[in-house]
């Protein structure tokens, strides 16, 4: 009985959205996908050879042709970059702008994690450390400026972590055992502060919030925005009282979308409507889903065959959220 509520309330929840257009970017099954704010997504077969695609339709950041099998994958709009089966980082950039020119510290040439978003990454080192930087200039050097990498170690109360999150505005840090850490590093005076213990993952959007998904399928938001620091009229919409607990979870810049115990992909707007002149939110399939990464107004899933269907909002409404 409970699985048939939940499955007519998803029906409400989503049928006030456009429908979208549902597409599936590659055949066969996948063992992880990984998307970015931009809308550009990547997954990994289970031969571990990544096929990278964009739902705008437009040039993504291809991966090097003899790029070879990878363990995992950080997918950051103009770059990207992976790790090989060895431990090693290799990343590149989208190819009319950046080919050849990402910078990758030396520090980090093997890591247990990697994450990018536009010109930052953050990653961990073998040892544990963490460091961030600078990974490409978006400057132009033929007018005499010169790139900076500002690498820099991050104190020594982040190491020990196992996976790092990285977008515009701060980080996320996750272990094994379930301990978490965030930080700003734009807006200093607006606090990022996760639940400490008991976290599976930890997804953030562009403006100081966070989403926790823990251990026991509750999701935790925490965050500026979400609690109405950064702006008091801003407050975000929380997450909705009906979906209950998840098993994967994914926020883009404005919006967020979860999947249920049942399977069924639930998406909501996490922009405040006094602030924001769109919400970002498309209607997702209504199959059964066990991973979720989202953009603007489109996401993919793997669904419950593991292979991939992704949507987006129809073209005659894009005009009115772009």
């Amino acid at each position: 009985m409970r699985a048939v509520i939940t499955l007519l309330i998803y029906l409400f929840a989503t049928s006030s959205y456009a429908q979208s257009h549902i597409y599936n970017p590659i055949a066969g099954p996948v063992r992880e996908l990984q998307g970015d704010r931009h809308s550009n997504y990547c997954a990994l077969d289970y031969s571990n050879l990544l096929t990278c695609w964009s739902a705008w339709g437009e040039p993504t950041a291809q991966p090097p042709k003899d790029l070879g099998p990878v363990m995992s994958v950080s997918v950051g709009g103009d770059v990207s970059c992976a790790i090989r089966m060895d431990n090693s980082v290799i990343c590149w950039g989208e190819p009319n702008t950046y080919e050849g020119m990402v910078f990758l510290p030396e520090q980090l040439q093997f890591a247990r994690s990697i994450s990018i978003q536009d010109n930052k990454g953050c990653g961990i080192a073998l040892d544990g450390a963490a460091y961030c930087w600078n990974t490409h200039d978006w400057g132009d050097e033929d007018e005499g400026h010169e790139f900076e990498s500002h690498v820099h170690q991050l104190p020594q109360h982040y190491d020990g972590f196992d996976t790092i999150h990285v977008t515009i505005n701060g980080a996320c840090m996750t272990s094994f055992d379930g301990r978490a850490d965030c930080w700003n590093e734009r807006l200093y005076q607006f606090h990022m502060v996760p639940p400490k213990s008991q976290v599976k993952k930890i997804s953030i959007d562009d403006w100081a919030t966070g989403c926790a998904l823990m251990k026991s399928g509750k999701i935790e938001c925490f965050g500026s925005n979400y609690d109405g620091t950064f702006d008091p009229d801003g407050k975000v919409e929380p997450v909705p009282k009906d979906l209950g607990h998840a098993k994967d979870l994914a926020l883009g810049r404005v919006n967020a979308c979860a999947i249920s115990e049942q399977g069924f992909i639930m998406c909501w707007s996490m922009c405040a409507k006094k602030t924001c002149f769109y919400d970002g939110v498309s209607t997702p399939p209504r199959e059964k889903a066990q991973e979720i990464s989202i953009g603007i107004e489109n996401g993919c899933a793997v669904m419950e065959d593991r292979t991939v269907t992704c949507w987006e909002t129809p073209e005659d409404k894009k005009a009115l959220l772009r």
